[in-house]
């Protein structure tokens, strides 16, 4: 059998897109443009035509008109053109129309280009005959197919109106496209409208602005209008509102000029104001009301421009906007309110109408003069104002004025203000001014100042006096303030003679409320002065005293809940409390609190507010808080860095002899920054901090000593200050002896000391430290080479910042190297690792980003990516972003770029660039073809090893293109790509073993080869696969694996056609059928004439749906909607014909229809046209025409077309046998909605068949398919969502489609819905309702739910226990190969259950189910041998399966090898190997297993004897629940005295 390959250039594609799915990163699209060639071909042709033709009339009229005339009647077509154009001329002859007309007619029908656009410009105008629409199209056409470029332009219009025609978008873009191909400029302006609006293709922006911009280059003025607002909307290019300005200008498009002025002043708003505002205003004197009103907002608020109130109310007056007038007038008199000028401000108000302001301003007015202490002036204002509180203010404030100046006065105006209070306080002055003098004038005014208050004031005045007389008066009139105070005063008395009697003072004054009295006591408490310390005690007084507003308190309270000290640490409740206290001034709560703020500890962060405390504090002389001020100016941490402003505060804090800013401004002085540059300086500060043992220090003074800056280089020094930083845990300094070490520098070489030194340095976070481990495992250096520990450090490095770290573990989680492979992790980490210009991380963004490895996928961005990578010389960057630009994928299609972008990568030998050049170079792309230049890139680039170059060497050899042919050689290079895994080269490979070219035929490897390719999902070998078992050529015939193989094929992507409204509610296709609103809706239609909907009507008759069943109704209207052309009525009579329903059977009739339809591009109609001449029905049986139509349907996406236009490749029926292009039909077939082909290929991602897995697409597909109602997928859809593969688990989700599924008698779908049932996943656990589906699909013989039955009724579970059904069931279930029922099976053939025992029937259930992996049937398969129950007894075999079922975690099976191994049972006694497998039995809670460990550990067998360890194995085992164990658990334990 001879296996037909596909044709190069598809061969080239197919292979290479494989080679995207395959992963080859260096070379992503190195496919060639299909057609390319046939098109500049044709164009170059049609060029040549028209010259000639030209040139040829340009000869004849230099002839004479005698010899045209001879040549004319003659036939000569080119003469009689000559001749048309004199007479329509008169140039060498009279003007004749008529005869020129004639002349044109003939030279058109004769085939001349130029005669058939000039015979249609005739009809069109109607110039010398009568204007035809028809007939000029039909001319344009003859002209367009050869290539006039006019004549396509023209026959392009024709379809767009609609004149002459029926109106066809499609095929007015087909040849509005072709004339744009050649330069046409209005072409390319129609084409590029098309385009934008989706007429008669898919909306595509990218490829309109294409086509708009090469119209606008050539001054299509409506072209340059819409690529200004293309690049005004950002749609089909980037949003450059520039380039939108320079197009509108180009274009002279005022409006559009003046919007773009606008748009560009709104992108610059916020960003640069001043360059806004120049903009608007441009906008704005072009009488654009938006920019006027928006220059008038930028004057009113002074934004961009000086604040300029006049401004804009003129501005708002002239946009017409009144409230914006308004606006400017209150703004007007706000600034003058602003400025304190209140009687300005009035006046503005009182233009602008505003009560409000006017009022507030005299209130305002009123508050100054009262401000001033003008309060009389004030009471004025506040009366025009009619505020009646600020008159009662003033009048306070008057009595305030006059209290205990001249009481008197106080009183009299307090009066006035009806201020009771106020009258009080100036009766008690009065009392006061009298204390002492006249004690009983004065007790008569506190008594005239109500009593209680008065003698308050009395005992008051006796406080400090004659305590205990106070404490006697403030006793009488129970007021409890003034008693804590006499205590307190009392208790102060005593505290320099008895402090244990002043302490019962404090107390009692401070559980009286006092809060001196408290924060005392709190700090007694907190010091365990007089009594046991006592923080929690201390927190409560602190607490007491701070809510009353005491300072020190507040801090202390604030300090404890910081540190966690007598309370629960609560940063939320210090920042509080520094707040309070740092409010209230206390310094070090300020510095606490900017640091809070600083750290973002109880508190958002914040480092404007930590600038500003830090700041407060430090100027205050706070040395921490200028350290921190310092180190901020220093970072440019929340301010501008600062190193001058930096310097000053450290040498603050410095001389105040904090260490840190001793070091830190060391360096300052070192470096230069905000200082002089100074070594011996900043040796004197390292020396100064180093003496309070700062490791910063030392590491500085190490590094001076190392670098000989301000000393002579030292390293014995050096090496002496790094060892003191790093014995105190400076990281740095730790990381730089271990490089001393290892290099022996100012000290001994010493690799196991550098390791330690290293491992210190990276326990405290040193990124060098950190991946110097991880090299040092990766590579085995000084260490085992250990993949675990190498890549632990380097995740850690990279979690340091450590460039190469970050890159490196990207490349790990990308191939899978050491760890599980993660495309989001590698990308996140390439992401990292390309902050710092890591040029092959970017690459791998790109790469990620061009496939949606990890992320989703962005051509545009991954083009990016690519160019930054590029441009620092990164061959495979470049490679791949050239085929970008050749693909026009993420950037504008440009194959001069693509081609220089090429050859810089092959100029550093890149041999992906080698072959992508290549490409280039045979397809003519942004290149003169060249087929041996092509040749000797790709042999350089196979010479390499690439493996695509190779595949494409081996086509060459095989064609001969650009070479000779040589067989031999094409196997010798597909051999090599298909030893690379490259599935075009396997699959080329195969079909030569098969076809004996090049090699001896040989079928074995011809399988072998095509299974290695059908494997990774390409088609052409799935196709010959299929071939193959479907003939049962060299293989047994199989039709099922042929079948698999041919829907692997076709399921890779088409999509179907979708059907009208009408047809939804007809069929309840995605909607609830509605018969009646269908038939409504196709009658209404029908009777205004609509075509489609009579061919509807005809249906409902024909099928009775809805209506009475009527094939003469039917056929009336199927004959209406015909006559009208609508071609599905035309194939519906050519069916009654052909099958005779209604009608007498008539195949001529049936042809008539099928060829009206057909030729209307009806895809049923030419599928039937096809078979009728397939099968010679009514017509001479004819397979080349069957095909030619079959082709036709297929082209226009007819699935069943495609599928038999496959079928005819596959089988080479009128057409050559080429199962890469049945293959292609196949695949067409599948993508437009095939239930199957969906389904298929949702199968084939979730598990990886033939593709990369991918549980997103196979969700994507299931859900086509389930949304379609097919049980499989809906199946498999709700398993996804159970699951949470490919999507987040979602129980009702997965309820939905499970039970979608179930109700179609899916099996799969009702055992997994009864699981959820008795599990309650989603749903109230029912195991009534378990049983009903676990039944179901039991029914249909599914084992998984044959098992559920068994197990439900052994326990009863939904059904009344039953052994004898559950026996049953198990055994359906068994015989199936269902592990847990033969386990099951075993268990009652060994326990005697329902049948007699029978140990060796156990056994071979017992095996069936170990052989699939069950442990506790390996366990029990195990334990038989063990005893020989059923089976010979065989110690080897019951330690074989004990190992299994031990290693998967089995604590018995565990428990009985260690035994084994223990007693030497089967096997040489080893202690070790007991230990090891009683410790894991022990650690699964084995009681045995638990007390055999303690033993071990008290004998020393197996392990180092420990009688510790003994004692807690000895005591899990007595804790244990097994009571033999935990007797004799005792009983060691007593006769040991372990106690």
């Amino acid at each position: 059998m001879r296996l037909n390959k596909a044709s190069i250039a598809l061969t080239l594609s197919l292979a290479i897109s494989g080679m995207v799915q395959a992963g080859f990163f260096d070379d992503f699209f190195n496919s060639t443009k299909k057609g390319a060639d046939s098109v500049i071909e044709g164009t170059t042709s049609a060029v040549k035509n028209v010259g000639d033709s030209i040139a040829n009339t340009a000869s004849f009229i230099t002839s004479s008109l005698t010899e045209l005339k001879i040549k004319s009647s003659l036939g000569d077509t080119d003469s009689e053109y000559a001749l048309a154009v004199i007479y329509d001329t008169g140039n060498g002859a009279e003007v004749d129309k008529e005869k020129a007309f004639d002349l044109y007619e003939d030279a058109a029908d004769g085939g001349v280009m130029l005669a058939q656009f000039a015979l249609a410009q005739k009809y069109d105008k109607g110039e010398g005959v009568a204007q035809n629409d028809q007939k000029a199209l039909q001319r344009y056409l003859e002209a367009a197919e050869q290539g006039h470029a006019r004549a396509q332009y023209h026959a392009g219009v024709k379809y767009d109106s609609g004149i002459g025609t029926l109106q066809d978008n499609a095929l007015a873009l087909q040849w509005y496209q072709k004339a744009a191909n050649q330069g046409h400029v209005e072409a390319q302006y129609s084409t590029g409208q098309k385009y934008l609006n989706g007429e008669g293709v898919e909306t595509d922006p990218v490829a309109a602005a294409k086509w708009l911009l090469s119209a606008a280059k050539q001054g299509h003025t409506n072209a340059q209008i819409v690529m200004g607002s293309l690049y005004m909307n950002a749609t089909g290019v980037d949003h450059n509102l520039d380039e939108a300005l320079a197009w509108f200008e180009k274009a002279g498009d005022q409006q559009g000029i003046t919007v773009t002025q606008y748009k560009i002043a709104l992108s610059l708003t916020g960003v640069d104001d001043n360059k806004a505002f120049e903009w608007y205003l441009k906008a704005a004197e072009k009488d654009h009301t938006e920019s006027q009103n928006a220059v008038a907002g930028m004057y009113d608020s002074g934004t961009g421009v000086t604040l300029d109130h006049f401004n804009a109310i003129e501005w708002y007056a002239e946009a017409g906007n009144s409230d914006g007038v308004t606006e400017s007038q209150n703004n007007f008199a706000k600034f003058y309110a602003d400025r304190s000028e209140y009687e300005n401000a009035i006046t503005w108000y009182e233009k602008a109408g505003n009560q409000g302001g006017i009022t507030a301003s005299q209130n305002a007015l009123g508050d100054d003069l009262s401000s001033q202490g003008e309060f009389e002036n004030a009471i004025a204002w506040y009366e025009k104002a009619g505020n009646q509180g600020g008159i009662t203010a003033s009048q306070n404030a008057l009595g305030e004025k006059y209290l205990g100046n001249d009481d008197s006065k106080s009183l009299a105006w307090f009066i006035l203000a009806n201020n009771n209070d106020g009258v009080t306080k100036a009766q008690i002055s009065i009392a006061k001014s009298l204390l002492g003098n006249d004690d009983d004038q004065a007790l008569a005014w506190f008594l005239e100042a109500n009593d209680t208050v008065g003698i308050l004031e009395y005992a008051n005045s006796q406080l400090g006096v004659d305590n205990y007389k106070s404490l006697q008066w403030f006793t009488q009139i129970g007021n409890n303030d003034g008693v804590i105070t006499a205590q307190i005063n009392i208790a102060k008395s005593h505290g320099g003679t008895d402090q244990r009697l002043a302490f019962s003072w404090y107390q009692k004054a401070a559980e009286g409320g006092h809060i001196l009295a408290q924060f005392e006591l709190a700090q007694v408490y907190d010091a365990g002065q007089l009594v046991s310390e006592n923080n929690a005690k201390a927190v409560f007084w602190y607490q007491k005293a701070a809510e009353s507003g005491h300072l020190e308190s507040q801090y202390n309270l604030a300090y404890k809940y910081d540190i966690g000290e007598g309370t629960a640490e609560d940063n939320a409740k210090a920042v509080h409390w520094y707040s309070i206290a740092a409010n209230n001034g206390h310094v070090t709560a300020q510095a606490n609190l900017a640091q809070m703020y600083d750290l973002g500890e109880g508190v958002a962060e914040d480092d404007t507010k930590a600038l500003k405390l830090y700041r407060k504090a430090a100027q205050q002389g706070h040395a921490i808080a200028q350290l921190n001020l310092a180190i901020k100016y220093d970072n440019g941490d929340g301010v501008f860095e600062d190193n001058q402003e930096a310097v000053y505060w450290y040498q603050k804090s410095a001389n105040q002899g904090l260490e840190v800013a001793q070091a830190n401004l060391g360096v300052m002085y070192a470096i230069g920054e905000g200082v002089k540059q100074d070594y011996t300086k900043a040796m004197s500060l390292y020396l100064q901090a180093a003496e309070q043992k700062y490791a910063p220090a030392y590491y500085s003074i190490a590094l001076a000593y190392s670098d000989g800056e301000g000393v002579a280089i030292n390293h014995q020094k050096a090496f002496e200050y790094f060892l003191m930083a790093g014995k105190r845990d400076h990281a740095d300094a730790q990381y730089s002896l271990a490089l001393m070490l290892e290099r022996g520098i100012g000290i001994r070489e010493d690799d196991k000391q550098a390791f330690e030194w290293h491992k210190k340095a990276a326990a405290n976070g040193n990124a060098l430290a950190q991946f110097a481990i991880a090299q040092k495992y990766d590579m085995g250096e000084y260490v085992l080479e250990d993949n675990e520990q190498a890549f632990k450090w380097y995740q850690m490095a990279a979690q340091s910042g450590h460039t190469i770290a970050q890159y490196i573990l990207a490349e790990k989680y990308r191939t899978g190297e050491g760890v599980e492979q993660n495309a989001q992790q590698a990308f996140a980490l390439y992401q990292q690792a390309s902050v710092e210009g890591h040029v092959s991380a970017q690459y791998h963004i790109a790469l990620a980003l061009q496939n949606g490895d990890g992320t989703d996928q962005d051509s545009s961005k991954a083009a990016q990516w690519y160019k930054r990578a590029a441009n620092q010389g990164l061959a495979g960057a470049q490679s791949n972003l050239a085929m970008m630009y050749a693909e026009g994928e993420g950037v504008i299609e440009n194959d001069q770029t693509a081609v220089s972008l090429l050859k810089m990568a092959v100029a550093q030998s890149h041999a992906g660039a080698q072959a992508n050049l290549a490409a280039m170079y045979a397809d003519g792309m942004g290149v003169a073809e060249d087929d041996r230049q092509a040749y000797n890139l790709f042999k350089n680039s196979a010479e390499q090893g690439y493996a695509e170059a190779q595949y494409n060497l081996g086509l060459i050899y095989e064609s001969g293109a650009g070479i000779y042919k040589d067989f031999e050689r094409s196997v010798h290079w597909y051999h090599k790509a298909a030893l690379q895994g490259h599935a075009g080269a396997q699959s080329n490979l195969g079909a030569m073993y098969a076809n004996g070219k090049g090699v001896l035929s040989d079928f074995d490897k011809a399988l072998k080869w095509l299974h290695l390719a059908a494997e990774q999902g390409y088609a052409p070998a799935q196709s010959n696969l299929g071939d193959i078992y479907a003939s049962g050529t060299g293989v047994a015939p199989d039709p099922q694996q042929a079948l698999q193989l041919y829907r692997n094929a076709a399921s890779q992507g088409y999509t179907d056609a979708q059907y009208n409204m009408g047809i939804v509610y007809t069929q309840g296709i995605g909607v609830a059928v509605d018969t009646q609103q269908a038939i409504q809706w196709f009658r209404n239609a029908a009777n205004r004439g609509h075509a489609e909907a009579q061919y509807m009507m005809g249906q409902l008759f024909e099928i009775g749906h809805g209506v009475g069943t009527n094939i003469d109704t039917a056929y009336k209207w199927y004959a209406q909607s015909a006559d009208q052309g609508y071609a599905d009525a035309q194939f519906k009579l050519g069916d009654l014909h052909f099958n005779g329903t209604g009608v007498t059977p008539d195949y001529q009739q049936a042809m008539i229809w099928y060829l009206s339809a057909a030729e209307q591009n009806h895809t049923d109609a030419q599928t039937s046209l096809a078979t009728m001449y397939a099968n010679g029905d009514g017509v001479l049986k004819d397979s080349i025409k069957a095909a030619q139509w079959y082709r036709r349907a297929a082209e226009l996406g007819h699935a069943h077309a495609q599928f038999m236009l496959g079928q005819t490749y596959s089988i080479g029926v009128g057409i050559p046998k080429d199962p890469s292009k049945a293959i292609f039909w196949y695949s067409h077939a599948a993508e437009q909605g095939h239930l199957a082909a969906q389904y298929g290929l949702g199968q084939q991602y979730e598990n990886g068949e033939g593709v990369t897995e991918n549980k997103q697409l196979a969700l994507q597909y299931y859900y086509q398919a389930a949304t379609q109602d097919h049980s499989g997928a809906q199946s498999s859809l709700g398993l996804m969502f159970m699951n949470g593969e490919g999507t987040q688990q979602d129980y009702q989700q997965a309820l939905h489609w499970l039970r979608g599924a179930a109700h179609q008698n899916n099996a799969t779908a009702q055992y997994y819905l009864g699981r959820m049932f008795e599990l309650g996943n989603g749903v109230t656990a029912d195991n009534l309702q378990a049983v009903e589906w676990y039944r179901a699909a039991a029914d249909q013989g599914y084992a998984l739910a044959q098992s559920s039955m068994g197990r439900m009724y052994a326990e009863g579970n939904g059904v009344f226990e039953d052994s004898q059904k559950a026996l049953d069931w198990h055994k359906k279930a068994a015989e199936q190969g269902e592990p847990e029922s033969q386990y099951q099976l075993g268990l009652i053939y060994d326990k005697g259950k329902i049948v007699i025992e029978d140990n060796p029937t156990a056994i071979v259930w017992y095996q069936k189910a170990a052989d699939q992996g069950l442990l506790d049937a390996q366990f029990a398969l195990g334990y038989k041998y063990d005893l020989g129950e059923g089976v010979l007894k065989d110690d080897n075999k019951a330690i074989f399966w004990y190992t299994k079922a031990a290693t998967k975690g089995h604590q018995t099976a565990q428990f009985n090898l260690a035994y084994k191994y223990d007693e030497g049972e089967g096997v040489e006694e080893d202690n070790k190997a007991a230990f090891v497998w009683y410790q894991m039995a022990a650690e699964n809670s084995h009681a045995a297993a638990q007390y055999n460990l303690g033993l071990m550990y008290a004998n020393g067998e197996g392990v180092e004897q420990n009688m510790t360890k003994c004692k807690q194995w000895i005591q899990k085992a007595f804790e244990n629940n097994d009571i033999g164990i935990s007797q004799r658990a005792e009983d060691f334990w007593n006769i040991n005295d372990l106690w």
